[in-house]
């Protein structure tokens, strides 16, 4: 016989009579823990939001005094190396684009190296890049990400393909520390549209 088999019935009622209240603290605690957390998860959201910014993941949202750029990129690009791994054709490429952009200040030579997985060529893949502006007066650092279409499906020149959409999000170097340039893009190979915004300090 076990030590529970040899205690007395009043024994093992006893201790079933203190379970009640133990399990409710327990339940009280956790409730209140997890309460505690909605709170604090809350208040993130509401200092972010009262920052001007999305708290959506498409990212932060363009503040109040970001100022708007647009224009064209005209690009030449060599093949640097592609590989198949598991059905997936990666491409790395390095673009060299001549910014020309309404705000003289994110105006000029973007290099841009592209990584593009095309996990099917009868629509397309995903693309991500590093690049670096260089303008008269400083640089920019930065990143990116899009998709590549196969389909000519651009409204205004259907027949050209592939088709590149994205997005870069650039940091001030030099002369442009503590500002931030954001840009949506949308083209070919060799001429793309750039909008966008100048942000910071």
């Amino acid at each position: 016989m076990t030590d529970v088999e040899l205690s007395s019935t009043g024994d093992r009622t006893s201790d079933h009579a203190h379970e009640g209240p133990r399990r409710r603290r327990f339940v009280w605690v956790a409730v209140t823990l997890l309460a505690a957390a909605a709170l604090v998860a809350i208040g993130l959201w509401a200092i972010a939001a009262d920052d001007g910014g999305s708290t959506t993941a498409a990212g932060a949202a363009p503040s109040d005094d970001a100022l708007t750029v647009v224009g064209d990129a005209a690009c030449s690009w060599s093949m640097v190396g592609e590989d198949v791994v598991e059905g997936v054709t990666i491409i790395e490429e390095r673009f060299e684009c001549q910014l020309d952009v309404s705000d003289t200040r994110v105006s000029g030579t973007e290099v841009v190296d592209v990584t593009t997985r095309i996990d099917d060529w009868a629509r397309g893949g995903t693309w991500t890049a590093d690049g670096v502006i260089t303008s008269e007066d400083g640089t920019w650092r930065g990143a990116g990400h899009g998709v590549v279409s196969t389909v000519g499906n651009l409204p205004f020149s259907p027949q050209q393909s592939p088709v590149n959409f994205g997005e870069m999000h650039y940091e001030g170097d030099d002369a442009f520390e503590g500002l931030t340039f954001h840009y949506y893009v949308a083209g070919t190979n060799s001429a793309l549209g750039i909008s966008g915004w100048i942000e910071g300090s």
